[in-house]
Protein backbone atom coordinates (compact mmCIF):
# COMPACT_ATOMS: atom_id res chain seq x y z
CA UNK A 1 0.00 0.00 0.00
CA UNK A 2 2.80 2.45 0.08
CA UNK A 3 2.21 3.42 -3.21
CA UNK A 4 -1.17 5.11 -2.33
CA UNK A 5 -0.79 8.57 -0.69
CA UNK A 6 -4.68 8.98 0.57
CA UNK A 7 -7.92 6.77 0.57
CA UNK A 8 -10.82 8.38 0.23
CA UNK A 9 -14.75 7.01 0.79
CA UNK A 10 -17.68 9.07 -0.66
CA UNK A 11 -21.13 8.11 0.31
CA UNK A 12 -24.65 9.65 1.64
CA UNK A 13 -28.16 9.54 0.58
CA UNK A 14 -29.18 7.57 -3.25
CA UNK A 15 -29.28 10.32 -5.90
CA UNK A 16 -27.04 12.47 -3.64
CA UNK A 17 -24.51 13.34 -5.97
CA UNK A 18 -22.49 11.25 -4.93
CA UNK A 19 -21.71 10.16 -8.86
CA UNK A 20 -21.08 14.02 -9.35
CA UNK A 21 -18.46 14.24 -6.49
CA UNK A 22 -16.82 11.30 -7.85
CA UNK A 23 -16.38 12.71 -11.34
CA UNK A 24 -15.02 15.62 -10.10
CA UNK A 25 -12.12 14.11 -8.06
CA UNK A 26 -11.62 11.90 -11.03
CA UNK A 27 -10.92 15.29 -13.28
CA UNK A 28 -6.98 15.05 -11.70
CA UNK A 29 -4.73 12.25 -13.16
CA UNK A 30 -3.06 11.15 -9.65
CA UNK A 31 -6.58 10.50 -8.25
CA UNK A 32 -9.31 7.42 -9.49
CA UNK A 33 -12.20 6.94 -7.20
CA UNK A 34 -14.13 3.52 -8.29
CA UNK A 35 -17.60 3.24 -8.98
CA UNK A 36 -20.31 1.75 -6.56
CA UNK A 37 -19.25 -0.87 -4.60
CA UNK A 38 -22.64 -3.28 -4.60
CA UNK A 39 -20.47 -6.06 -2.19
CA UNK A 40 -20.57 -3.17 0.64
CA UNK A 41 -24.48 -3.26 0.52
CA UNK A 42 -25.43 -6.12 1.32
CA UNK A 43 -25.37 -7.12 5.36
CA UNK A 44 -24.00 -10.41 4.40
CA UNK A 45 -20.87 -9.19 3.13
CA UNK A 46 -20.31 -7.79 6.32
CA UNK A 47 -20.67 -11.15 8.06
CA UNK A 48 -18.61 -12.65 5.92
CA UNK A 49 -15.91 -10.20 6.37
CA UNK A 50 -16.13 -10.14 10.62
CA UNK A 51 -16.04 -14.15 10.62
CA UNK A 52 -13.19 -13.89 7.91
CA UNK A 53 -10.95 -10.91 10.30
CA UNK A 54 -11.98 -13.23 13.21
CA UNK A 55 -11.41 -16.49 12.51
CA UNK A 56 -10.44 -17.50 8.96
CA UNK A 57 -7.51 -14.72 8.93
CA UNK A 58 -5.99 -15.94 12.79
CA UNK A 59 -6.00 -19.49 11.61
CA UNK A 60 -3.42 -18.34 8.74
CA UNK A 61 -1.44 -16.55 10.93
CA UNK A 62 -1.07 -19.63 12.91
CA UNK A 63 -0.02 -22.19 10.20
CA UNK A 64 1.68 -20.01 7.92
CA UNK A 65 3.30 -17.27 10.13
CA UNK A 66 1.58 -14.34 8.85
CA UNK A 67 1.73 -11.73 11.12
CA UNK A 68 -0.59 -8.47 11.68
CA UNK A 69 0.56 -6.30 9.16
CA UNK A 70 0.37 -9.05 6.03
CA UNK A 71 -2.93 -9.97 7.01
CA UNK A 72 -4.16 -6.24 7.31
CA UNK A 73 -2.15 -5.77 4.07
CA UNK A 74 -4.29 -8.73 2.21
CA UNK A 75 -7.55 -7.56 3.87
CA UNK A 76 -6.96 -3.87 1.63
CA UNK A 77 -5.98 -5.62 -1.45
CA UNK A 78 -9.56 -7.47 -1.16
CA UNK A 79 -10.85 -3.59 -0.75
CA UNK A 80 -8.56 -2.92 -4.28
CA UNK A 81 -10.15 -6.25 -5.60
CA UNK A 82 -13.99 -5.09 -5.26
CA UNK A 83 -13.33 -1.31 -6.27
CA UNK A 84 -11.74 -2.20 -9.07
CA UNK A 85 -14.59 -2.76 -11.92
CA UNK A 86 -12.11 -3.14 -14.70
CA UNK A 87 -9.93 -0.52 -13.85
CA UNK A 88 -6.96 -2.23 -12.10
CA UNK A 89 -4.40 -0.28 -13.84
CA UNK A 90 -6.00 3.17 -13.23
CA UNK A 91 -6.05 1.99 -9.09
CA UNK A 92 -2.13 1.05 -9.30
CA UNK A 93 -0.77 4.39 -11.29
CA UNK A 94 -3.20 6.65 -9.25
CA UNK A 95 -1.61 8.33 -5.67
CA UNK A 96 -4.73 8.59 -4.37
CA UNK A 97 -7.99 5.81 -4.90
CA UNK A 98 -10.72 5.36 -3.04
CA UNK A 99 -14.96 4.23 -4.01
CA UNK A 100 -17.86 6.24 -4.07
CA UNK A 101 -21.42 3.91 -2.54
CA UNK A 102 -24.17 5.18 -1.38
CA UNK A 103 -25.05 4.19 1.94
CA UNK A 104 -21.10 3.42 2.74
CA UNK A 105 -20.69 5.69 5.86
CA UNK A 106 -23.12 2.47 7.70
CA UNK A 107 -20.05 0.33 7.45
CA UNK A 108 -17.81 2.90 7.34
CA UNK A 109 -16.20 2.22 11.14
CA UNK A 110 -15.43 -1.35 10.02
CA UNK A 111 -13.97 -0.58 6.62
CA UNK A 112 -11.56 2.11 7.63
CA UNK A 113 -10.44 -0.46 10.03
CA UNK A 114 -8.62 -2.37 7.37
CA UNK A 115 -7.04 1.14 6.35
CA UNK A 116 -5.54 1.58 9.84
CA UNK A 117 -2.21 4.14 9.79
CA UNK A 118 -3.66 5.04 6.23
CA UNK A 119 -4.33 8.99 5.50
CA UNK A 120 -8.22 8.33 4.80
CA UNK A 121 -11.06 11.72 3.65
CA UNK A 122 -14.11 10.92 3.89
CA UNK A 123 -17.10 12.66 1.79
CA UNK A 124 -20.34 12.93 2.82
CA UNK A 125 -23.01 13.85 0.04
CA UNK A 126 -25.85 16.24 1.05
CA UNK A 127 -28.58 17.26 -1.26
CA UNK A 128 -32.33 18.96 -0.39
CA UNK A 129 -34.63 15.70 0.86
CA UNK A 130 -37.13 17.20 -1.70
CA UNK A 131 -35.01 16.62 -4.45
CA UNK A 132 -33.82 13.19 -3.25
CA UNK A 133 -37.27 11.93 -2.56
CA UNK A 134 -38.30 12.96 -5.85
CA UNK A 135 -35.77 11.26 -7.82
CA UNK A 136 -35.84 8.06 -5.71
CA UNK A 137 -39.50 8.09 -6.50
CA UNK A 138 -38.65 8.09 -10.42
CA UNK A 139 -36.01 4.73 -9.58
CA UNK A 140 -37.12 1.18 -10.39
CA UNK A 141 -35.65 0.37 -7.24
CA UNK A 142 -37.58 2.80 -5.51
CA UNK A 143 -38.67 1.92 -1.45
CA UNK A 144 -41.16 2.06 1.39
CA UNK A 145 -43.49 3.14 -1.30
CA UNK A 146 -46.52 1.26 0.10
CA UNK A 147 -50.32 1.54 1.30
CA UNK A 148 -53.80 2.12 -0.27
CA UNK A 149 -54.05 5.66 -0.87
CA UNK A 150 -51.67 8.03 -2.34
CA UNK A 151 -51.89 9.60 0.99
CA UNK A 152 -50.64 6.73 2.50
CA UNK A 153 -47.75 5.83 0.11
CA UNK A 154 -46.43 9.59 0.39
CA UNK A 155 -46.57 8.91 4.13
CA UNK A 156 -44.62 5.76 4.21
CA UNK A 157 -42.71 6.69 1.70
CA UNK A 158 -41.20 10.14 3.63
CA UNK A 159 -40.92 7.57 6.74
CA UNK A 160 -38.66 5.77 4.42
CA UNK A 161 -36.69 8.77 3.72
CA UNK A 162 -36.48 10.10 6.78
CA UNK A 163 -35.04 6.53 8.11
CA UNK A 164 -32.54 6.24 5.75
CA UNK A 165 -31.19 9.70 6.21
CA UNK A 166 -31.18 8.98 9.87
CA UNK A 167 -29.21 6.23 9.88
CA UNK A 168 -26.94 7.70 6.78
CA UNK A 169 -26.09 10.20 9.47
CA UNK A 170 -25.69 7.85 12.68
CA UNK A 171 -22.64 6.51 10.13
CA UNK A 172 -21.15 10.08 9.79
CA UNK A 173 -21.42 10.47 13.83
CA UNK A 174 -19.91 7.30 14.28
CA UNK A 175 -16.72 8.22 11.87
CA UNK A 176 -16.74 11.59 13.67
CA UNK A 177 -15.63 10.40 16.84
CA UNK A 178 -13.35 7.88 15.47
CA UNK A 179 -11.54 11.00 14.84
CA UNK A 180 -11.64 11.56 11.56
CA UNK A 181 -13.00 14.34 9.57
CA UNK A 182 -15.77 14.91 7.32
CA UNK A 183 -15.80 17.14 4.33
CA UNK A 184 -19.70 17.93 3.11
CA UNK A 185 -20.22 18.16 -0.75
CA UNK A 186 -23.02 20.41 -1.30
CA UNK A 187 -24.70 19.68 -5.13
CA UNK A 188 -26.33 23.33 -4.77
CA UNK A 189 -23.07 24.88 -4.03
CA UNK A 190 -21.55 23.88 -7.07
CA UNK A 191 -21.86 27.52 -8.49
CA UNK A 192 -20.78 29.43 -6.04
CA UNK A 193 -17.45 30.76 -6.26
CA UNK A 194 -14.11 28.70 -5.49
CA UNK A 195 -16.41 25.59 -3.98
CA UNK A 196 -15.23 22.67 -6.09
CA UNK A 197 -12.01 23.69 -5.47
CA UNK A 198 -11.82 24.08 -2.29
CA UNK A 199 -13.51 21.26 -1.79
CA UNK A 200 -11.30 19.07 -4.28
CA UNK A 201 -7.88 20.72 -2.00
CA UNK A 202 -9.50 19.49 1.16
CA UNK A 203 -10.70 16.36 0.24
CA UNK A 204 -7.02 15.45 -1.74
CA UNK A 205 -4.59 18.01 -0.16
CA UNK A 206 -3.40 18.85 -3.51
CA UNK A 207 -3.96 22.48 -4.38
CA UNK A 208 -5.57 22.57 -7.67
CA UNK A 209 -4.76 24.34 -10.81
CA UNK A 210 -6.71 25.71 -13.76
CA UNK A 211 -5.98 22.13 -15.35
CA UNK A 212 -6.85 20.60 -12.77
CA UNK A 213 -10.75 20.87 -13.89
CA UNK A 214 -12.56 19.81 -18.06
CA UNK A 215 -16.12 19.80 -18.29
CA UNK A 216 -17.07 17.32 -15.94
CA UNK A 217 -19.47 14.75 -17.47
CA UNK A 218 -21.32 12.70 -15.26
CA UNK A 219 -23.50 9.81 -16.65
CA UNK A 220 -27.07 8.28 -15.11
CA UNK A 221 -27.22 4.72 -14.62
CA UNK A 222 -30.61 5.70 -14.73
CA UNK A 223 -31.92 7.42 -18.27
CA UNK A 224 -35.17 8.55 -18.50
CA UNK A 225 -36.38 5.16 -20.72
CA UNK A 226 -35.44 3.00 -17.22
CA UNK A 227 -37.45 5.57 -15.08
CA UNK A 228 -40.74 4.85 -13.73
CA UNK A 229 -43.18 7.87 -13.84
CA UNK A 230 -45.34 8.77 -10.52
CA UNK A 231 -48.40 10.51 -11.31
CA UNK A 232 -47.98 14.48 -10.26
CA UNK A 233 -51.02 13.67 -7.34
CA UNK A 234 -48.16 11.21 -5.61
CA UNK A 235 -45.53 13.83 -6.16
CA UNK A 236 -46.89 16.70 -4.45
CA UNK A 237 -48.32 14.45 -1.49
CA UNK A 238 -44.66 13.30 -1.23
CA UNK A 239 -43.38 17.17 -0.92
CA UNK A 240 -46.15 17.40 1.65
CA UNK A 241 -45.07 14.41 3.57
CA UNK A 242 -41.41 15.21 3.57
CA UNK A 243 -42.02 18.66 4.70
CA UNK A 244 -43.84 17.41 7.52
CA UNK A 245 -40.97 15.32 8.58
CA UNK A 246 -38.77 17.50 11.18
CA UNK A 247 -35.26 15.69 10.53
CA UNK A 248 -35.74 16.22 6.52
CA UNK A 249 -37.16 19.66 7.29
CA UNK A 250 -34.32 20.66 9.85
CA UNK A 251 -31.87 19.39 6.64
CA UNK A 252 -33.33 21.58 4.18
CA UNK A 253 -32.98 24.70 6.05
CA UNK A 254 -29.37 23.73 6.89
CA UNK A 255 -28.57 23.53 3.19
Amino acid sequence: MSNFGRFVFIGGMPRSSTTFAASLLNQHSAVHITDECHAYRHPSFWTFWRDYNQGFAHEWESWRGLNDHMLLEGRRRIHLALWDSGSRNKVEECQIVGNKTPGIEQYLPELIDDFAGCEISVVQCLRDPLEVAQSILSMPWCGGLVGDSTKEKAENFANYIQQEYAKSQEGFDAIIERGISVTTFSIARKQSAGYLENFFQQVTGIRPTESSFGSIQVVDDWPPHLRIQPSDALREAVNEAVMSKPLLASIREAL
